[in-house]
């Protein structure tokens, strides 16, 4: 994902969403955000997907964290949220003015697989005798 601030207005926002999910338990990405143009890059989940609002995990970047020509990796946690549906999408929103680039690269959804039931005594039921040389 590329955004780039040369038109629009300020505070113009660009997502990219994830289908829905579950079983998730982090979410890690390189990130790239350089110029005094851009507001910010942000992470954030809706959770459960098909009724949740969308919530803030992480601001990667914002316009005073742009100084640097790096990328940088991040990983956010999403361990409270692993047992039910949700979605994930980055927002971008354009700064002030038209210098300003800001890059999303190799994302990785980290999942578990589906939750383990609670081993429960077998009742005495289950068990048959037999009777033969165990020998």
């Amino acid at each position: 994902m590329h955004l780039e601030t040369s038109s629009g207005s300020s505070g113009t926002a660009s997502y990219l969403t994830s289908e829905v999910l579950s079983g998730v338990t982090a979410v890690s990405f390189w990130y790239h955000c350089y110029g005094g143009g851009i507001g910010s890059l942000s992470v954030e989940i809706k959770s459960p997907a098909n009724s949740g609002s969308w919530v803030t995990l992480s601001t990667v970047c914002d316009s005073s964290t742009t100084s640097s020509n790096l990328w940088y990796s991040k990983a956010i946690s999403t361990h409270s949220y692993q047992y039910s549906s949700l979605q994930v999408r980055f927002k971008g929103v354009r700064g002030s003015n038209y210098q300003g680039d800001v890059a999303v690269d190799d994302v990785a959804i980290t999942r578990i697989g589906p939750p383990c039931r609670p081993c429960l005594p077998c009742p005495v039921s289950t068990f048959k005798p037999s009777v033969g040389d165990v020998g």
